[in-house]
């Protein structure tokens, strides 16, 4: 009886496995369902929504993004809807225990360990010990299957019988008589049992099975047919026992071929395709008999027959099946029936298994690359879809190879939206997919260096950006810098490890007031963060040379900490989550006791100055995330031991008044400040530099534990198990050096004044805003002056990614115009010449010189809506204007190379009031009268064909995907940003709604003073800018996570405004004092005094 009890066990594990599958299934749809109606019940509950309660209003927590802005900032924060307070961490801290836990968690933990035990020992009897009552049961089941008397057993085999809709495993029998099947399932019920005359058999045929040369399938007299699927060596013994019984009733012209024969020799042996170009047998037939021969079957819906769509109109009164015109194109694909779908078409380019690394966890998936998309699919037994993820391939900017746990097999990717991620592979593999997507010579891969060959260095990568020349003559920033040296030398977001690394800036945390002219609030830039206090040089230098390690495998070293690891990461974000989980868990499930938590900046600074084993760099946020310092959670932190107070929020140096916002403005002002950018080289010698290895690093004071260093260790060829995860081990939780950039002395950047001398040398134009003093006004004529009918300009704009042949180089750019009755002006510009006397060059468009040649919007505008900017975008190819504002509800699409209108869609019930485009032209928004926001999907820089395209096929091109709501009154202005996922817009009842850009999940309201807002704008860093204006004009500077930071009261109208940097550029219409008190006596309005001016104005001043 063994062998029954073995296929018992077999056939029950089996089922086990089913039920998993089933169950992890149905887990996976619950949490689809459940992130769904959570993100609904955001809307609906949140203060703009129906069912809004002030009174049972649920306190909200946050933890932070992984959305970076175009600086590399991780600035928002989203909603924390798996919050946890981390009391039992605190009590664990305290030595309290957990016996304070109510008594419902309580008892759900003992229910889970009940649980947990049951499946152990349901695990123990998965083995081959069986009962006596199931091994009665199976003696039963045997007996009850014997075969009728004077049959002959001809062959039998386990198989399972596949139906539409089920799966039975059992048993073949086939005797000298009949045909036999037995359901052998623990829930055998007989239904699937079936017993057929062995007479009744007409043909056999080789079948797949999920793709598997495994399955027959058996045609009867009675027109029954089954499908059965095997092993793959016992359906070949038992089809040729078949073939070999030669049974008469075998009438199939190819039933008595050998089983290799092949689908296509079958075909060509039943001469059904000479019947069927003759007439013989219809259409019908032919195509049923096709589809039996190609294996489908009414048994497997994988495999069902497949018959084509014949017909495209399904609209006519009336079918004329003579007219081809109603037939699809029987040539092509029905994916392709459309043709512009042709360059569409998802086809696989590469696929590994790779394992998904970010700052909260690593997840085993497999990467796939077709010539539309980026896959990630998880693949971990918990597979929930959260990391799953899907991105266009004309959103790949860049492929950077990294290390990762120090070993060369990682790439990270960074997308046009700023999203970036890391991937691990197999060292062989990381090789195949970088060379593949290189070979793909991708139009959006516009990093210096990302065509460059996989044996690249990060040193030539440095030297090719040029990113070293454009710093030192003040291009770019010293936080832009800063990061963009982490990026090439491997450091990164995703990998706690491998943390992006700042310098500490100040030493001075005590002042009233930081007066960043002054050089000795300053850290020594040319010394490592260990020896900041000069009596500590000694010390350390001792420490290296008197080191011995009598195995010789750990070489000499100055400190035997490191300044970037994981768990100082989590040091200074221990208040913000998810870090505050990853503390806990590096904790052993508890919190650190608050005394080494970071609490204090003069604290941490008089740590530094203490002790040369406190060698903690900074990190990024320092000089943009404020809120990192502020215990919005509300965490018990504890107490510190010797004054017995409460840590809370970082307690900040008295210079920065007590506001984070404030700090976080001053300490980036002290990174930008001159004396920071004249001697940062010195640091970047020490962490990237030529100071990071060898004698340089030695006589700087600044070599540490030698599994530190790249190449130091080769993991992967140490074979001992144990050794090689404690290896592992001390490079994850030690600290990795980053990859060395420079092997010669960092140049210095030179100063304010010698920068602009070389670049006006070089005929290059100056930073506006670093050289003010030096603006110029010039103005050109776009309306002739005798024009009749004056028609201002009311939008401007130079559209940032002019594609052109190398036969265009160095013609204009393009600056499109619209005025206030919709006439389009395709004007020629080039923004700087030093030869040309006003140095610039403006080219008017000459159809504007003639009132009839005039190219105009075509559709009329809402007369009671006064035209303005807002109601214009201009697509970022120069190709294609957006407008809205018209009396019929339309978004306009206009083509800047046909000089017409192609597109007009409606999806709003009421005027389009404005609209935006995001910075990588594919998503466009619109807010309109009737309070609601529209989010499209814009298509048209994908297409090749764009000239050929017809005006309905051009509204296919532009979709609308979310509607959000939460507006009472009309939306008036509008911006996105797709790097931070946010749409923003502003309404006439003052109120300002925050949503997601790829969910259209509500975040938050934000209300400055119950004006009606006029503009808003988003910078590139992370603040909201919000006109309000009624009787009085305000201006208010929120951040993007609702902080209100600056208020503002003007004396001037503001006509628009933009945001540079930290800089606001206002158009404003100034009326003089006395002209203003003049208007209000005579009670008339006078714009004869009016003065037009362009206001720059620092964004915090």
């Amino acid at each position: 009886m063994s062998h029954i009890v073995e296929q018992w066990h077999q056939r029950r594990r089996s089922d086990q496995q089913r039920i998993l599958t089933l169950a992890k299934q149905r887990r996976i749809h619950q949490i689809h369902v459940e992130h769904e109606w959570r993100d609904r019940e955001k809307y609906i509950n949140g203060e703009r929504g129906p069912w809004w309660n002030e009174k049972i209003n649920k306190e909200r927590h946050w933890k932070l993004s992984d959305r970076e802005n175009i600086h590399r900032m991780r600035c928002k924060l989203i909603e924390n809807n798996d919050f946890n307070k981390h009391d039992e961490a605190s009590r664990l801290r305290d030595n309290l225990g957990i016996d304070s836990i109510d008594e419902s968690r309580q008892s759900l933990l003992e229910e889970s360990l009940k649980n947990k035990s049951l499946l152990i020992q349901q695990e123990s009897l998965r083995g081959n010990s069986i009962d006596e009552q199931e091994f009665l049961a199976v003696a039963n089941e045997t007996q009850s299957l014997l075969l009728e008397e004077k049959e002959k057993m001809i062959i039998g085999a386990q198989c399972s019988l596949i139906t539409s809709t089920s799966v039975t495993d059992g048993k073949l029998e086939i005797t000298n008589r009949y045909v036999y099947f037995f359901d052998s399932t623990p829930q055998k019920s007989c239904e699937k049992d079936f017993k057929y005359p062995l007479s009744w058999l007409q043909d056999v045929q080789l079948r797949r099975y999920n793709l598997r040369p495994s399955a027959l399938e058996f045609f009867l007299l009675n027109h029954t047919n089954f499908l059965m699927n095997f092993d793959k060596k016992i359906r070949r013994q038992v089809y040729q026992k078949i073939m070999s019984l030669k049974l008469p009733g075998m009438k199939s012209l190819y039933s008595n071929l050998s089983i290799t024969i092949t689908p296509q020799d079958m075909l060509k042996e039943s001469k059904l395709t000479e019947k069927w170009v003759t007439r013989e047998i219809s259409n019908y037939d032919y195509l049923m008999m096709l589809n039996t021969i190609a294996g489908r079957t009414y048994n497997d819906l994988n495999q069902y027959p497949i018959f084509p769509w014949i017909l495209k109109d399904y609209s006519s009164d009336v079918l004329d099946i003579s007219d081809p015109d109603v037939f699809r194109d029987f040539s092509k694909p029905i994916g392709i029936q459309n043709p512009k779908h042709m360059e569409e078409v998802r086809l696989k380019i590469i696929g590994a298994q790779c394992s998904l690394i970010t700052s909260t966890s690593v997840t085993d998936g497999k990467l796939e690359i077709t010539n539309r998309y980026v896959y990630f699919f998880d693949s971990t037994p918990q597979k929930s879809c959260e990391k799953d993820f899907k991105y266009p391939l004309s959103w790949l900017q860049d492929v950077q190879l990294r290390r990762y746990n120090l070993r060369p097999s990682a790439l990270e990717f960074f997308l046009l939206n700023h999203t970036n991620f890391l991937m691990n592979f197999d060292k062989k593999i990381r090789r195949q997919v970088y060379q593949k997507i290189m070979s793909l010579k991708l139009p959006g891969m516009k990093s210096l260096y990302s065509n460059l060959s996989i044996t690249i260095t990060p040193q030539d990568m440095l030297k090719e950006s040029k990113l070293t020349e454009k710093w030192v003559t003040r291009e770019i920033s010293n936080y832009d810098y800063l990061m963009m040296l982490n990026t090439i030398a491997g450091r990164t977001y995703n990998d706690l490890n491998q943390y992006p690394i700042f310098p500490w800036i100040l030493k001075d945390y005590s002042s009233d007031v930081l007066d960043i002219s002054d050089p000795d609030v300053f850290r020594d830039f040319s010394k490592p963060i260990g020896i900041q206090n000069p009596k500590h040089m000694e010390e350390v230098r001792l420490k290296y040379e008197s080191f011995d390690d009598p195995t010789g495998l750990m070489k000499k070293f100055h400190y035997g900490t490191h300044y970037s690891n994981a768990a100082s990461v989590m040091h200074y974000l221990i208040r913000m989550e998810p870090f505050t989980t990853l503390h806990i868990q590096l904790q052993s499930g508890k919190f650190d006791i608050a005394d080494r938590q970071f609490h204090s900046f003069q604290s941490a600074w008089l740590n530094i100055m203490d002790s040369p084993n406190e060698v903690k760099e900074l990190i990024p946020e320092f000089f943009y995330l404020p809120e990192f310092l502020i215990n919005s959670n509300n965490f018990d932190l504890g107490k510190l031991q010797i004054t017995n107070q409460v840590l809370n929020d970082v307690q900040l140096p008295p210079w920065a008044y007590n506001s984070p916002e404030e700090f976080i403005r001053i300490h980036r002002l002290a990174l930008e400040s001159d004396y920071v950018s004249s001697h940062l080289h010195e640091w970047i010698d020490l962490i990237f530099g030529y100071k990071q290895t060898g004698q340089a690093a030695i006589d700087a004071l600044n070599v540490f534990m030698y599994c530190s260093y790249e190449k130091a260790v080769d993991v992967d060829a140490i074979e001992d198990t144990v050794t090689r995860e404690a290896i592992e081990g001390m490079i994850q939780n030690f600290g990795q050096i980053p990859s060395q950039l420079l092997t010669e002395p960092h140049p210095q950047r030179q100063t304010c004044e010698q920068a602009a001398f070389e670049i006006e040398s070089q005929g290059r134009a100056l930073n506006i805003f670093q050289n003010l003093s030096h603006i110029r006004a010039f103005f050109v004529e776009i309306t002739p002056a005798n024009d009749k009918l004056c028609d201002p300009i009311t939008f401007i704009s130079i559209p940032k990614n002019q594609v052109r042949s190398f036969m265009q180089q160095g013609i204009p750019d393009t600056l499109i115009t619209v005025s206030v009755s919709g006439v389009v002006g395709n004007n020629g510009w080039q923004p700087y010449d030093k030869s040309l006397s006003h140095f610039f060059t403006f080219e008017r468009d000459p159809t504007l010189q003639t009132e009839r040649n005039r190219h105009i919007i075509a559709a009329p505008f809402a007369p009671s809506l006064e035209i303005n900017s807002h109601l214009f975008a201009v697509s970022h190819d120069a190709k294609f204007v957006f407008s809205g504002g018209h009396w019929d509800w339309s978004l306009r699409v206009y083509s800047l190379l046909k000089s017409k209108m192609v597109g007009s869609l409606i999806h709003h019930t009421d005027i389009i009031t404005c609209l935006t485009l995001d910075s990588t032209g594919c998503i466009l928004v619109t807010g309109s009268r009737d309070t609601t926001c529209v989010i499209w999907n814009i298509s048209l820089h994908d297409n090749r064909h764009l000239n050929n395209l017809s005006d309905q096929e051009y509204n296919s091109l532009i979709s609308p995907n979310i509607t959000l709501y939460g507006h009472p009154t009309e939306v008036t202005c509008i911006c996105v940003s797709t790097e931070l996922d946010l749409v923003i817009s502003g309404s006439l009842d003052g109120s300002c709604n925050i949503h997601t850009v790829e969910h259209g999940i509500y975040l938050r309201t934000l209300r400055p003073i119950g004006d009606p807002i006029m503009n808003l704008q988003l910078s590139d860093e992370r603040h909201i800018i919000i006109q309000t204006e009624k009787d009085d004009t305000h201006l208010f500077l929120y951040t993007i996570n609702g902080g209100l930071v600056r208020t503002r009261k003007l004396e001037y109208h503001i006509v628009d405004m933009l945001l540079s940097d930290q800089h606001i550029v206002l158009a404003v219409n100034h009326v003089p004092l006395l002209q203003q008190q003049t208007n209000k006596t005579t009670n008339k309005e006078s714009t004869s005094l009016t003065a037009a001016r362009i206001v720059i104005k620092d964004m915090f001043e």
